[in-house]
C-alpha cells in the first residue's frame, strides 16, 4: 500500500505510514481481515494480528506483552477473562468449611470466640470465589451464609457477656442458678450411686 503523503510502500492493512506517520486508509474505506496463522498474535489493545517477532502493534503502536498468546484456532478450550480460568482452577471448598465451622462454634456458647474468628475469615475467604465467579460459587455462597450467621451469633453473645459483667445482680442470679442446678445434679447422683 502507498502512501499519498510520502510515497512510500508500507505493509498491506496498515493504516499509518512507517516513512511518515500519515494515515493510509480513509475511515470510508473496509480492510480486508486477514485470516490468522498459528504463529500470529493479536494486540491486546486493538486486537490486529501481529507476527510473534513484532515487537510493537502494526495498526495501533502500542507495544506488544509477552503475554500476548499465539492465535488459537480452537475457541472451545480458550477464555476470554481471567474470571474463566480461576473458575477451571481455583474451588471455595476451605471456605465453605470455615463457614461451618465457625457457625457450629458460635452455637457452642464455650467457642463463641472461636465461632467470632471464623465468622470473619469464612467472610473474607467466601467473598473472592463470589467475585471471580468460580465453578463451585455455591459453595462460597453457602459458606458465606454460615459466616455471616455464626458472626451475628457471636457477636450477640459477647455484647450479653459484655453486659452481664457489668450488671452484678445478674452474675448473682447465674452463680445461684447454678449452684441449685449443682446441687440437683449431685443429689439426684447420690442418691442413684452415681457421682459426677
Amino acid at each position: 500500500m502507498k502512501c499519498k503523503n510520502c510515497g512510500a510502500e508500507n505493509q498491506e492493512g496498515a493504516k499509518f505510514c512507517s516513512s511518515c506517520g500519515s494515515k493510509l486508509v480513509e475511515e470510508a474505506e473496509v480492510v480486508e481481515e486477514v485470516k490468522p496463522n498459528a504463529n500470529e498474535v493479536r494486540c491486546r489493545i486493538c486486537g490486529h494480528i501481529n507476527s510473534t517477532e513484532d515487537q510493537y502493534c502494526k495498526l495501533c503502536g502500542s507495544q506488544l506483552s509477552p503475554t500476548s498468546q499465539p492465535i488459537n484456532t480452537n475457541t472451545s478450550s480458550s477464555y476470554s477473562s481471567n474470571d474463566s480460568i480461576y473458575a477451571n482452577n481455583k474451588t471455595s471448598t476451605p471456605g465453605l468449611v470455615i463457614g461451618i465451622v465457625s457457625l457450629v462454634s458460635s452455637i457452642t456458647c464455650c467457642l463463641f470466640l472461636v465461632g467470632l474468628i471464623g465468622g470473619i475469615a469464612g467472610i473474607v475467604m467466601n467473598i473472592k470465589p463470589i467475585k471471580y465467579n468460580y465453578t463451585d460459587k455455591s459453595k462460597a455462597v453457602a459458606g458465606l451464609v454460615c459466616s455471616i450467621v455464626a458472626l451475628v451469633i457471636a457477636l450477640y453473645l459477647l455484647i450479653d457477656i459484655i453486659v452481664l459483667l457489668n450488671s452484678p445482680e445478674q452474675l448473682e442470679q447465674i452463680r445461684q442458678a447454678w449452684e441449685q442446678a449443682m446441687n440437683g445434679a449431685y443429689g439426684s447422683g447420690a442418691e442413684t450411686g452415681f457421682l459426677l
